[in-house]
């Protein structure tokens, strides 16, 4: 058997949430995003555990399906668990308005999750085609951020530091490299990375992708925090947020 094809997304769920599992995939492939999930691509013979393992280990990111399904859902916490040493970008999508059991808490307790239900899954469908994306645009180009770090981070860690910056300067120090955020704006990249790290509680990892857009379009800091603070849908987290906006 040849080596697996790389894909840009693992889906894990339990069996019970097999046809929101389809869409999911169905949308991001529409978008031309690559997934792996199981059962669809196990090969007829090929041992499931290996095959999960080959997966991830060619898999850039891991989506979580979260649900009332997920209590003892062993298999699902050993793919988390597999996801966390390959240092994937762990990315939790809620079906139903739950908190992860016990053997998942290590690993999402510190996420920030996409909510898909009260009529919310197309818009979360969205919003992580757009972070897959813009991750795999960057890794490709070699940019890679200690972001899947902070994803994944327990409670008790720290989140790492997110770099906005590319690791080797461009050849045009005006262009835009890598769908990093311009350098020619009048947004100090090293602030902008605090500004990451300030929106993450609230947003998860949809938090580098709204500000590299935000920062096109504001003006002025007092701007980008006001168009950073609509992602946020608690208005009490919302005010927290903006206490931290310039003067």
């Amino acid at each position: 058997m040849g080596a697996l094809l790389p894909r840009d997304v693992f889906i894990s769920y339990k069996n019970e949430d097999r046809q929101a599992a389809d869409s999911i995939c169905a949308a991001l492939e529409s978008e031309n995003i690559s997934c792996w999930m199981a059962p669809r691509d196990i090969t007829a013979g090929q041992e499931w555990a290996v095959a999960i393992v080959q997966a991830l280990q060619s898999s850039k990111t891991f989506v979580l399906l979260l649900s009332a399904h997920s209590r003892n859902a062993r298999q699902i916490a050993r793919e988390a668990e597999l996801a966390d040493r390959q240092n994937l970008p762990l990315i939790t999508f809620r079906l139903e308005d739950v908190e992860p059991p016990p053997e998942l808490l290590y690993f999402v307790g510190n996420v920030q999750w996409l909510d898909g239900f009260s009529g919310n899954f197309d818009s979360a469908v969205k919003k992580l085609a757009e972070f897959v994306r813009s991750y795999c645009k960057d890794k490709k180009a070699g940019q890679v951020y200690a972001f899947g770090s902070a994803v994944a981070a327990p409670r008790s860690m720290p989140a790492a530091p997110v770099n906005l910056t590319p690791s080797a300067a461009p050849s045009d120090a005006g262009a835009s490299t890598g769908g990093n955020v311009r350098s020619d704006l009048r947004f100090d990249p090293e602030r902008l990375e605090d500004l990451v790290r300030d929106l993450a509680p609230y947003v998860g990892p949809m938090a580098k992708v709204l500000v590299k857009r935000a920062a096109k379009d504001a003006k002025s800091w007092k701007q980008l925090y006001d168009a950073l603070a609509l992602e946020i849908p608690d208005s009490a987290e919302r005010r927290k947020f903006l206490s931290k906006r310039p003067v």
